[in-house]
């Protein structure tokens, strides 16, 4: 069997399940990637800063504990700007395909079936005409705020660390 032959037996019902099927999993898996994310890194910083505030043996704990979630913060920000460029691959895809169907424009409602061609209409007015703190904000620029935070909360306990055995 040739692949056009193959490609012609599928059909669009079955591209659409496909595509679906793929955009849901990278974008479960770039949820539950930032869920372990946040219980790792608030575990760490509760170990690192607990330790930091009571006199104990243990002086270089925090040190190396601010700089592991240093590097897990790293790891992490890169784990998900794969899973975002998958997400962002099967939203492309779906658009395409969206964009094989005329919408008929004599019922209005029937344009709004383009779900994902919208949101990215949808999503650039809205930049476009709310105040900086009035704007959503993306799933991205939040993750990154995260990731940012638990990498300064890890610095600073290193620091505060260092400055306790110098001390």
């Amino acid at each position: 069997m040739n692949i056009d032959n193959f490609c012609s037996q599928i059909s669009d019902k079955d591209v659409l399940e496909l595509i679906w099927k793929y955009f849901e999993h990278h974008g479960n898996q770039r949820l539950t990637h930032i869920n372990f994310f946040i219980v790792f890194s608030s575990t760490l910083m509760v170990f690192q800063y607990t330790v930091l505030g009571t006199n104990n043996n243990l002086l270089f704990a925090p040190i190396v504990i601010g700089i592991v979630q240093i590097i897990v913060s790293f790891a992490f920000y890169k784990i998900d700007e794969r899973t975002m460029f998958l997400v962002k691959h099967a939203e492309k895809a779906m658009v395409s395909i969206e964009s094989t169907y005329s919408f008929s424009h004599d019922k209005g409602y029937i344009n709004s079936l383009k779900i994902f061609t919208n949101e990215i209409e949808e999503t650039n007015k809205a930049k476009k005409e709310k105040k900086i703190f009035f704007r959503q904000i993306s799933h991205k620029k939040s993750y990154r705020i995260l990731q940012i935070s638990f990498a300064v909360l890890g610095v600073i306990g290193s620091i505060w660390g260092i400055l306790k055995v110098v001390w």
